[in-house]
């Protein structure tokens, strides 16, 4: 896609490599002590990332009509979602990290984090029509925020100065936020 002010739009990479790294080590597993639920994980958790990276190629899209979130299978996300830019109030990035469930030391120190996870979110005006699907609850640090106006940064990279160039041209009334990060402990409190 070619850049430019109007129009910005990101598909699948293969950047998420552990997902089917995982699926193929599954099927080898699988194959070598013949276990066929091993098999049958591994299948199908390699033919979702080829289908996810193949056949659903947008993952993200901001044009003149408004944002696009493409069907995410990874997380088990089968639909896309159109949210038109007279419905966008704020357009929200965060990030969320997960504490490991077990302490780092017996000592009590520091813990380390053992995942953080960037997401963008869209919060909609008061009195926008409801989403097609997702509309429960989500993840986002904002609660008006539903779960099918969110989406995880994973498989793909955000760009933010081109995300900001097209809200310049297309919405200039939309506001673009940095929400920062939260604690997913914290957050489920």
């Amino acid at each position: 896609m070619l850049p430019g002010p109007g129009r910005y739009e990101e598909r699948w990479r293969l950047t998420h490599v552990v997902i089917p790294l995982f699926g193929v080590v599954f099927l080898l597993v699988g194959l070598t002590f013949h276990f066929w639920p091993f098999i049958v994980f591994g299948v199908v958790g390699v033919l979702l990332y080829i289908l996810t990276v193949t056949v659903y190629r947008i993952a993200f899209r901001a044009d003149s009509a408004g944002i696009t979130f493409g069907a995410n299978l990874m997380s088990f996300k089968f639909y896309a979602v159109h949210i038109p830019w007279s419905d966008i109030e704020t357009i929200i990035l965060y990030t969320l990290r997960e504490r490991p469930s077990l302490p780092a030391g017996s000592g009590g120190g520091k813990v380390d984090y053992l995942e953080s996870t960037n997401f963008i979110g869209i919060k909609r005006r008061a009195g926008a029509p409801a989403l097609a699907h997702g509309n429960q609850s989500s993840n986002c640090p904002d609660p008006t925020v539903p779960a099918g106006a969110t989406r995880p940064i994973v498989g793909w990279r955000l760009d933010r100065d081109r995300l900001a160039a097209v809200i310049a041209a297309a919405a200039p009334a939309v506001r673009l936020v940095d929400d920062g990060t939260t604690d997913l402990e914290e957050f489920m409190k």
